[in-house]
């Protein structure tokens, strides 16, 4: 039997009903955040005017933001108090070396990843304190992992908010924002757990080969996550909608997973070709698309960010993006940042070689919510 750590479906056709769910659940969950963070968002504004910081971004998105800080602190605080300085900076600079040599780039990230294992992903019996320096930790450690570049990318700014408060401010401020993602994260467990119920099996079976550590930290990660990305995810499209849809054109871009990646592979990464072995209801799509202003891409997931520069600044062009459910949020954050609109589908399922199935099951995207965006 399968396990995937997510999946939409559940045991019905498609995954319309997760859609409406969705949507209630994080309309909800955006009220109640509102109320609880309306002050440190208000100074946050503030702090921006003063420092004639200009992020482009709504209400909304930096209530997201607490919610995303929140919710890594509550999850990964415990690694980063454990981590040693020396060996948080020794990785950064290893992702930083890169040279020309493949070889020589697989050996550095070998070691990179050997370390991560070895030494990140410790835990701190010490009851962490909510202050500055444990923040700069947790920022430490995410940028350390690899796999929170554009999260930490928007945490930076809330550093140098809190920054400029005084220590009990910031302990004040630094405790709501824990104490009610707590809370945050029990609700969405509560509503989206059903999606998510298999991540539990998944981690404690053998799906994965046991040898392959480089992505531990990506296939590990919690319920919590997951179900952050999935209410950001609902929110940041609708921050996006009237941006997306006044664009005159649009490239949907599927990832390899969403079919045979072992077919895939052998064809190479040409964007404008789509494989025969494609899931026969997006392939029909595909074909009854017929439109000039709608381009389709097929590329791995790992090339998405070179893709996504040629159209930073696009004013003509906006993206459809099909992708995993815990990296909803991050691509939403990238594409923001470059300055080009979109709308973010998640994929039914994680299925991938990469992390999640040594075989890799193909996986799918809901064609009503694609026709719906494209209409």
């Amino acid at each position: 039997m399968s396990i995937f750590p997510y999946n939409l479906t559940l045991n019905e056709s498609n995954s319309d009903k997760y859609f409406d769910i969705i949507a209630d659940v994080s309309e909800r969950a955006i009220l109640d955040a509102e109320k609880n963070f309306a002050g440190i968002v208000n100074e946050f504004e503030i702090f921006l005017a003063k420092e004639n910081i200009d992020l482009k971004r709504s209400r909304n998105e930096y209530l997201i933001d607490l919610l995303m800080i929140g919710t890594l602190w509550n999850v990964y605080i415990s690694n980063a108090m454990a981590s040693k300085f020396i060996i948080t900076k020794f990785t950064q600079a290893l992702s930083n070396i890169k040279t020309d040599n493949v070889e020589k780039n697989n050996e550095i990230e070998k070691l990179k990843n050997q370390i991560i294992n070895e030494f990140l992903i410790e835990h701190s019996d010490d009851p962490p304190t909510a202050d500055l320096n444990n923040y700069t930790l947790l920022l430490d450690w995410l940028i350390s992992v690899s796999f929170f570049n554009e999260e930490v990318l928007q945490m930076l700014v809330w550093e140098k908010f809190f920054n400029q408060l005084d220590e009990r401010h910031i302990s004040e401020t630094l405790n709501n924002i824990i104490n009610y993602t707590f809370d945050f994260s029990d609700n969405a467990f509560n509503q989206l757990h059903i999606y998510t119920n298999q991540v539990i099996d998944f981690l404690e079976g053998s799906y994965i080969d046991s040898d392959k550590t480089e992505d531990i930290i990506m296939r590990e990660r919690s319920e919590e996550e997951y179900h952050l990305n999935m209410i950001a995810n609902y929110l940041l499209n609708k921050a996006q909608k009237d941006n997306f849809k006044a664009k005159p054109k649009k490239i949907v871009i599927l990832p390899t997973c969403i079919q045979d990646e072992n077919v895939h592979e052998s064809q190479g990464t040409n964007s404008s070709s789509i494989p025969d072995n494609i899931s026969d209801k997006i392939k029909n799509l595909i074909n009854e698309l017929n439109d000039p202003n709608i381009e389709l891409a097929f590329i791995p997931h790992k090339d998405f960010s070179k893709f996504f520069a040629k159209y930073t600044n696009s004013e003509d062009t906006a993206f459809i993006v099909a992708a995993c459910a815990l990296n909803l949020m991050s691509i939403s954050f990238e594409l923001k940042r470059l300055n080009i609109n979109f709308q973010i589908l998640p994929l039914d399922t994680s299925g991938c070689k990469k992390y999640w199935n040594n075989e890799g099951i193909p996986s799918n995207i809901n064609t009503n919510q694609l026709i719906k965006l494209l209409q």
